[in-house]
């Protein structure tokens, strides 16, 4: 993590502070491409994986399904769905999050509100992902191992776009609400100037 430090170091020495200033959000979302340390990478996975199945488990039981969750693994008389690395959710929290970091760049959202951003992406990143499992697993359990292979991607991909969708329209809400608030302060500047 030390290279963000010697890159703004070297932008601020190059173009002083406005220069170092602008350019953070470019330098926080390429680095947020850049794989997690091991140790860090290793407890999310095992935490989004568990609270996946734990999720999934309790969903399938709310819908009258008894599922057995053991470890990864969501049973269903004897169809067992296991939830692997892969599908723990961690590609789908840090893309979330990339777009969320590109959103607030893209609209210039002020900070608070990219942070607020930033915080939903994770949130929505682990909801999209409960609700991928939950299908895939619906899919496995009724239609097979043959149909769960066939869509297993696509229901990733899907589960993608509605999380990027969400992440867009609240973005654009607070676009919209900053732009609304400027328009009223101006028609109240005006009205006063009169």
């Amino acid at each position: 993590m030390q290279e963000d430090k010697v890159i703004l170091v070297l932008l601020n020495f190059m173009g002083g502070r406005t220069l170092a200033l602008k350019v953070i959000p470019v330098v926080v979302f390429a680095l947020s491409a850049i794989p997690l340390p091991s140790f860090l990478e290793t407890s999310i996975i095992n935490g989004l994986t568990n609270l996946v199945v734990e999720s999934s488990g309790k969903i399938f039981q709310l819908l009258g399904k008894q599922v057995d969750v053991v470890g990864g693994v969501i049973q269903y008389y004897g169809t067992k769905v296991e939830v692997t690395e892969g599908c723990s959710g961690i590609q789908s929290f840090q893309s979330l999050v990339m777009v969320s970091l590109y959103f607030g760049e893209f609209f210039r959202l002020r900070i608070p509100h990219r942070f607020f951003i930033i915080a939903t992406a994770c949130v929505v990143s682990i909801v999209v992902n409960i609700g991928r499992a939950v299908w895939l697993a619906q899919v496995r359990f009724t239609r097979g191992e043959e149909a769960f292979n066939g869509i297993h991607d696509q229901v990733g991909h899907i589960a993608f776009v509605v999380g990027s969708l969400i992440i867009f329209v609240l973005s654009h809400m607070f676009v919209f609400t900053g732009r609304k608030k400027t328009a009223i302060r101006q028609i109240r500047h005006t009205q006063k100037e009169r």
